[in-house]
């Protein structure tokens, strides 16, 4: 036998909040710190997924003290420092980052973390062989490319001949408005002739990071759902 409970409309606009508020912060990551920069959405705040865009020589073979990745997706996504991406002597290419389940957001000082290794250098000291160029996305059309210098962030990496580095970046440089949101990037990375053949990427992360939450039809059909089964007991 079957008995219905009836819900006032206080309780089930209750019980809508409550699936809200655990959907809102079911993506809730603890903070992590990188190089000396904290990031308050852990490991969301890093990129997602990289592809090859267009050049020659672009490879993610390159590592610091582990296994060389597999793609350069492997490379470049979440804060592991121990693989990059890097080209060949010679080499000239582009490759494009996306930051998938959260966003780049313009916000008060830098936005935006790129982590390179290179040789051991003192805290501070930028390393001119490392330049390399990024190009983001504005919303309708790639920003024109600007240089950065790798800075010694005073941290090594779990290989002893190579250190990390870091350029904070502020998406105002760009044009980007202040409170706007990017998603996607681009690197140039080429050999400089300055010995080096360039930069090793090895990390990108968003300090100023807005993460997406359901949507709320999304949420409320998971509280409709509920008050169904709750409203229908069997004895």
């Amino acid at each position: 036998m079957c008995t219905i409970a009836r819900f006032r409309p206080w309780q089930s606009a209750g019980l809508v909040l409550a699936v809200w508020t655990l959907a809102s912060n079911s993506a809730a990551a603890a903070p992590i710190t990188v190089g000396g920069f904290a990031f308050d959405s852990g490991e969301e705040a890093f990129a997602d997924d990289a592809s090859f865009v267009s050049g020659s020589g672009v490879r993610f073979s390159c590592a610091a003290g582990a296994p060389a990745a597999s793609s350069y997706a492997e490379a470049l996504s979440g804060s592991d420092i121990t693989q990059c991406v890097n080209v060949s002597g010679g080499g000239d290419g582009v490759i494009e980052v996306a930051f998938n389940d959260n966003s780049i957001v313009n916000g008060p000082g830098a936005d935006l973390v790129i982590f390179e290794v290179s040789g051991p250098r003192a805290t501070g000291t930028p390393d001119p062989a490392e330049l390399f160029e990024l190009s983001v996305f504005d919303g309708t059309v790639y920003t024109p490319f600007a240089a950065f210098t790798p800075v010694a962030t005073g941290f090594g990496t779990p290989d002893p001949t190579l250190d990390l580095f870091a350029v904070a970046i502020d998406l105002t440089t760009f044009g980007i408005a202040a409170g706007a949101a990017v998603n996607h990037v681009r690197l140039h990375l080429f050999d400089n002739g300055l010995g080096s053949k360039g930069a090793d990427i090895a990390a990108l992360g968003a300090l100023n990071s807005a993460t997406p939450i359901p949507e709320p039809s999304t949420a409320a059909l998971l509280a409709i759902g509920l008050l169904g089964m709750a409203n229908r007991r069997c004895a």
